[in-house]
């Protein structure tokens, strides 16, 4: 697990002064924004009291392979592009997820790009052979609520 770095204010000339959170590792940077810094942790405590493990962005490599096998997919798909409203709905639901990175405008979990704009090869929303996990499931429950508001109003149904 990484550290989550935040900055403390201190600056020592065009350096500014970080800290873990979670071990306390103290890192002085040129980079203000701690989303910039990366350090493996020593420390077990990233875990929340679930007991589920927190999610690490995937690494470079990682990134590349997994946009690489999405090309692929997209490419023998015949490159078909979402519709304008169906990225804008993606896009919603990205942006309201806690591992949805503002600034780079790129998920957390897996790495990818979520823009409005640009080419499709860099913007996954807009690839119409990905899927997104979120949407599933929101689909699924949007289905079930639907069932149940019908058999709840209309109880021969």
């Amino acid at each position: 697990m990484n550290c989550l770095y935040q900055p403390t204010g201190k600056t020592q000339g065009d350096k500014h002064e970080h800290r873990c959170s979670q071990c306390g590792h103290v890192r002085w940077s040129k980079y203000d924004d701690s989303e910039l810094l990366h350090r493996r942790c020593d420390k077990a405590k990233h875990e929340p009291e679930t007991g589920l493990q927190e999610y690490e962005s995937p690494g470079l490599v990682q990134k590349v392979v997994k946009w690489g096998k999405a090309i692929q997919r997209w490419r023998a798909a015949g490159s078909p592009v979402r519709s304008e409203e169906e990225v804008d709905r993606i896009n919603v639901i990205c942006r309201a997820c806690e591992h949805y990175n503002q600034k780079r405008q790129r998920c957390k979990l897996c790495g990818c790009y979520c823009r409005k704009k640009g080419m499709a090869e860099f913007n996954k929303p807009k690839m119409a052979t990905e899927k997104f996990i979120p949407l599933m499931v929101l689909e699924q429950i949007y289905q079930v609520l639907m069932r149940f508001h019908k058999t709840v109003t209309n109880p021969g149904y």
